[in-house]
């Protein structure tokens, strides 16, 4: 048996697939330097993935806390670290950037919900990917 499945968007633009049984799936959705990257799930689920490039660092103290200031010392990797946490939270949210992102901790996001970080190397491009939950949905690998 196929259901219909329709996406609607919220008012802040997060879409959200929703069956004909009533069931509804939450869907994240990002892009970065000609790549897209999507996630589905049953419970709420947000995803980012940015581009690694020289940018000046200059504006973080507008949009981070302090601690997210020290932690990311001038370095570019740390900053694109903090910065799509924040997205990949506020996607799962369903409220994208409509906030004072200095109200956004990634300290009490690392300590409050699931999050998963992969480094990836493309054709000489660095990207992060982060994407946060509520719930477990990763798997553990190791002994």
């Amino acid at each position: 048996m196929t259901l219909k499945y329709n996406i609607k968007k919220n008012m802040y633009g997060q879409p959200t697939g929703y069956f004909e049984d009533g069931n509804y799936i939450h869907r994240s959705i990002s892009k970065s330097n000609n790549l897209i990257i999507e996630i589905n799930s049953n419970h709420n689920i947000g995803i980012d993935i940015e581009y690694i490039k020289y940018i000046n660092l200059d504006f973080v103290e507008s949009i981070c806390t302090e601690k997210e200031i020290k932690f990311i010392n001038n370095y570019l990797y740390n900053f694109y670290y903090v910065w799509s946490i924040k997205e990949a939270y506020l996607k799962m949210l369903g409220v994208g950037l409509h906030v004072n992102l200095k109200n956004v901790n990634i300290f009490d996001i690392l300590e409050e919900y699931f999050i998963k970080n992969i480094l990836l190397l493309i054709n000489g491009n660095y990207y992060i990917i982060s994407i946060c939950s509520e719930q477990p949905i990763f798997t553990k690998v190791g002994v």
